[in-house]
């Protein structure tokens, strides 16, 4: 009879084992919160660093999680501001908001690789917050017949805003390829492989003529591949010597803007990828399989929080994810 009596406790204990589990889940969902938490704050503090204290001797680079997008900041070695491409639409961070809290009052060079709403979405708001040298765009120029009208509207707000910043007193600048710094700023040079100059406008096309720059530091350098496709990349590749540390890759790890012949050489330390949630399919499978096989320290992805590069004119690299 004695043994009738264990059901009610048996029943009990096993209610406070479920209770203590219960507990111990709780915490452990609150400590990996807060892991993550000071995690990102980490994380944010180390590529802010990448601009806010990048010493003179130094180049740094961030690249930022701004969604499915392109937005970069690099401070140059002698001070100088460079700002290529803003997304702002769905950023996880905001590019405006990481320029004040590093620092950042004036950018003496901001790029617009080429005229997509997800590279130029900030344009209007940089322009609203921030003293700017130089503007560097394309010639290209979008038709209305072969646009729908919203993204119509998007480019001719970019243009407006364009035309805006010239009155204030921003230079409006076309690069264009060519073997020669484009411009030199102190043991820092930056040069640009596309677009290519006396392209007949029939023959021009959005992506063909997306800027890409190269900015070399003694034996460090960084290529911003913005939306270049295969067929662009090929003529590159065939002009100029394309070896850099780190590349920004085309078209946010796009198959159709991954040439393994230019990856290849590049051969580049490492390749960073700005992506976010998309309907595209980026980064193509064959395309990242690309880019690790021919990355010698690995591959990082935006997504997965925004990267940053301090570089020496020695070819040393501290990287930051």
């Amino acid at each position: 009879m004695g043994g009738g009596g264990g059901g009610p406790i048996g029943t009990a204990g096993a209610g406070l084992t479920q209770q203590i589990r219960e507990i111990e889940r709780q915490i452990n969902e609150t400590t990996r919160k807060q892991l993550a938490e000071l995690r990102l704050e980490r994380r944010l503090r180390v590529v802010d660093n990448a601009i806010t204290h990048a010493p003179p001797d130094r180049l740094g680079v961030a690249f930022l999680d701004v969604g499915q997008g392109d937005g970069s900041v690099i401070k140059l070695p002698n001070g100088k501001v460079m700002v290529i491409d803003c997304n702002i639409e769905r950023a996880t961070e905001d590019i405006v908001e990481f320029l004040k809290r590093t620092g950042v009052e004036r950018v003496d060079y901001l790029v617009v690789t080429h005229p997509h709403y997800d590279h130029m979405s900030g344009l209007r708001e940089i322009a609203e917050h921030f003293e700017v040298g130089e503007l560097w765009r394309t010639e290209f120029k979008r038709k209305r017949e072969n646009e729908s009208p919203e993204s119509w509207e998007t480019y001719q707000e970019y243009e407006r805003t364009v035309q805006l910043m010239e009155r204030r007193g921003t230079r409006i600048v076309y690069p264009n390829a060519a073997s020669r710094p484009f411009r030199s700023e102190g043991a820092a040079n930056i040069y640009c492989y596309s677009p290519s100059s006396g392209v007949p406008p029939e023959e021009q096309d959005i992506h063909t003529d997306s800027i890409v720059l190269h900015i070399a530091y003694g034996k460090s350098s960084v290529t911003f591949g913005g939306d270049m496709n295969n067929e662009g990349w090929e003529r590159i590749a065939t002009h100029y010597d394309i070896k850099s540390t780190v590349l920004h890759a085309s078209h946010h790890g796009a198959d159709v803007g991954c040439n393994e012949t230019a990856v290849k050489q590049i051969r580049p330390e490492y390749t960073v990828i700005s992506v976010g949630p998309n309907n595209f399919g980026h980064p193509h499978e064959g395309a990242l399989e690309t880019y690790k096989r021919n990355s010698r320290r690995g591959v990082l992805l935006t997504d997965e929080g925004s990267v940053g590069f301090l570089m020496d004119d020695s070819g040393g690299v501290a990287s930051v994810q």
